[in-house]
């Protein structure tokens, strides 16, 4: 994929966003709710909703067994999708309404993501090929196979639809990968070997990516612009922080961090300051997306 490819999804973006559409994820009061995951608590993993104006914290859907991770949620924060590992390490993926109503397994996938507008779902396949299908993930079409080692460990969309960001494995280091969504892409690799990175994804109006690499010893968060340049360090902690992802309107980058000897939700400006605790439910606090 040429990064020229890029730029029709990113004046697309631009504006969704001054259309006042937001940012990734929610639904119209959105800059209120968060979804996160506890990835293995009580028994399996749990999908949360919390309140930010009362506090409040409610489970969405409970499993037996097992860890949850690589949540993800459409643009109105309907339908969201996450990724289930059972204790023999099998998969399953689930995309489920928000109110319950309705909900797909898709039993053979290592990763999936629901596309913004809740018409797509992004599918990594057990061989790791990339494919996109319907949300029940019927009428595959494959985009092109992230093989490697391991295959991915992250996938995301870019708002517009038009982009998947994953970090995939293909030369011995995870590295920010993205790719067209659509058949027979290809992939450009972002950030270089020599270094590995995980859980990328996209701002609003798909010009920055927020990651987390362990360049510098632990895991840190970064950002950089949608072709890979000019990136910047945003944290400096002794405990590990990652998993970012951007607020609602995309002026804030949520975070999974375990400074101060818990494992909590933090939420920062885009330049790295102003980091404060966002969500403090002694829960293990993971994978956070505006909800």
């Amino acid at each position: 994929m040429k990064l020229t490819a890029l730029l029709p999804g990113l004046i697309a973006g631009v504006a969704m966003a001054l259309s006042g559409c937001g940012g990734g994820g929610g639904s119209s009061n959105n800059s209120e709710w968060y979804l996160f995951l506890n990835p293995n608590s009580p028994n399996g993993g749990t999908v949360y909703e919390h309140n930010r104006t009362n506090g409040l914290t409610d489970a969405l859907l409970n499993f037996a067994s097992g860890t949850v991770s690589n949540l993800n949620i459409t643009s109105d924060g309907e339908i969201f999708s996450v990724m289930h590992q059972y204790p023999d390490t099998s998969y399953e993926g689930v995309v489920r309404y928000r109110d319950g109503s309705d909900e797909f397994i898709i039993s053979d996938a290592k990763l999936i993501a629901i596309s913004p507008n809740g018409n797509q779902l992004a599918i990594v396949e057990l061989d790791n090929d990339v494919v996109l299908g319907e949300i029940d993930g019927s009428n595959r079409q494959t985009i092109y196979n992230a093989g490697g080692t391991g295959g991915p460990t992250s996938l995301a969309w870019s708002r517009s639809g038009d982009t998947l960001v994953l970090t995939t494995n293909m030369s011995g280091w995870f590295q920010v990968t993205v790719v067209d969504a659509a058949p027979s892409s290809s992939p450009t690799y972002l950030t270089p070997t020599g270094e590995s990175c995980y859980n990328a994804r996209y701002s609003p109006d798909g010009l920055s990516i927020v990651y987390e690499s362990n360049k510098h010893g632990n895991n840190e968060i970064y950002i950089m612009d949608w072709d890979g340049t000019d990136t910047v360090r945003l944290t400096n902690n002794s405990g590990d922080d990652g998993q970012p992802t951007f607020n609602a309107d995309g002026t804030k980058i949520l975070f999974r961090s375990f400074r101060d000897g818990l494992v909590d939700i933090y939420e920062m400006d885009l330049d790295g300051a102003n980091q404060v605790r966002a969500i403090s439910e002694t829960l293990n606090e993971s994978w956070p997306v505006p909800g």
